[in-house]
């Protein structure tokens, strides 16, 4: 997994960059949640991108990209959650709203 330096709505980031499926299946749970950390998972296409927290994971904040552009986003307490986008991006609980990331935010890498 490579770690990128990022920026959402110019609040600063540092991004753990999903490369592998392996990755993808161990999720955010693989690292120690820091706040201004985020797990970023990307792909070539549009595709219903589902999030899931599962016993292992926990609350987490999520946002779903398009282009870049934050297209959906949800605190994610539990369960599954599915957006159509090419990216989705998870973040420690609570950091959408505290930064006061809105629909249409860019993400830039």
């Amino acid at each position: 997994m490579r770690q990128d330096l990022a920026t959402l709505q110019n609040k600063p980031l540092v991004l753990h960059v999903v490369e592998t499926m392996e990755e993808a299946k161990i999720g955010y749970r693989a690292i120690e949640r820091k706040d201004g950390e985020g797990m970023l998972f990307s792909f070539s296409k549009m595709i219903a991108l589902p999030i899931s927290v599962g016993r292992n994971g926990g609350p987490l904040d999520v946002c779903w990209l398009e282009r870049g552009r934050v297209v959906a986003m949800a605190s994610h307490l539990g369960g599954m959650l599915v957006s159509q986008a090419d990216a989705a991006l998870e973040l420690p609980v609570g950091w959408l709203k505290e930064n006061n990331i809105k629909l249409g935010d860019r993400l830039v890498v």
